[in-house]
């Protein structure tokens, strides 16, 4: 297959041709113990001292709802502690989203990306649901329109995040800042479909590049199992090396994870895309705008800039 043809089945269809990647999962921080066991049919969420209250979880939660049922069990708003948490501040409100909304069957662009579709029944429904987490069942930080990654993740480390959506290599920076506490992972709940937002570190190679063999054989070079195998913190693209080397004692559920792996669709507009549907989801959030017209006003904007063809 010609590069340019792998490139392109890359964009188009997400297929693994980059050297490393990352998936979301949900990190369940135990509030202060947090020990648990991916196999066992319960799981239980000390809550802070000096109270010796139990919360008992027969499973965990997989759809909407049962995320709904199972972060107001962890939910204490007096102590200032959420079950759950979303990003609705920085970049990652764009990543945040994206799986909601693919969880809900909607898409941020049509097939052929020409057109913003994020103002979809399945759209709306997405940032309905991040709404209510804040305002109707009230089991997420009410100023997490204003919490980006970082500021949730050292909420997490405190003890006021009961489940946290993150990467599996942001464990490291949460134990930095509290060494005892105790993580475990959960996969990605779903609605209509089961989606965890996936990230790929790419290489390419430039159109007018004087040396374009060289470039390959580098490229050739950068992903062989070798360096996959090699590489620090992200995870490779071959499935086949998940079970070799350190990557054979990933952690189950995020082997399990990536079966729900997607991406949003890349675009040369996407750092404007980020800007504008993130303004716009954090105006539905803190109630200044419905989220149908907020989509509305965000899908033309995003017309707007995409690239015509």
């Amino acid at each position: 297959m010609k590069l340019r043809t792998t490139i392109l089945e890359y964009l188009r269809l997400f297929r693994f041709h980059s050297v490393s990647m990352e998936t979301t999962f949900i990190l369940i921080g135990a509030l202060i113990m947090g020990q648990r066991d991916l196999f066992l049919l319960f799981i239980i969420f000390p809550a802070p001292e000096p109270s010796s209250i139990f919360f008992f979880i027969k499973k965990f939660p997989e759809t909407w709802s049962e995320y709904v049922e199972t972060a107001k069990k962890l939910t204490d708003p007096s102590q200032g502690i959420y079950g759950g948490s979303f990003d609705g501040a920085g970049q990652n409100t764009y990543n945040n989203f994206f799986q909601y909304l693919a969880q809900a069957g909607g898409s941020i662009l049509n097939k052929d990306w020409t057109k913003c579709t994020v103002n979809s029944s399945e759209g709306v429904k997405a940032l309905q649901f991040w709404t209510d987490l804040i305002h109707k069942y009230k089991v997420v930080n009410p100023n997490t329109a204003n919490l980006d990654f970082n500021e949730n993740v050292a909420l997490f480390a405190a003890g006021k995040i009961a489940i946290l959506d993150g990467f599996a290599r942001f464990e490291a920076q949460i134990k930095q800042i509290n060494p005892n506490l105790k993580v475990g992972y959960m996969s990605m709940i779903g609605d209509k479909n089961r989606v965890a937002f996936g990230s790929t570190w790419n290489y390419v190679i430039a159109k007018n590049s004087r040396h374009p063999k060289e470039a390959f054989e580098l490229i050739k070079l950068l992903t062989s199992k070798e360096r996959m195998l090699d590489e620090p913190a992200f995870m490779p693209t071959r499935k086949s090396l998940l079970n070799q080397g350190k990557w054979k004692d990933l952690d189950p559920e995020i082997k399990k994870n990536l079966t729900y792996m997607a991406a949003f669709e890349p675009t040369t507009v996407l750092s404007q895309m980020i800007e504008i549907l993130s303004n716009s989801i954090r105006e539905a959030l803190m109630l200044k705008t419905p989220p149908k017209e907020a989509l509305d006003k965000a899908a033309a904007k995003v017309d707007a800039v995409l690239p015509k063809k």
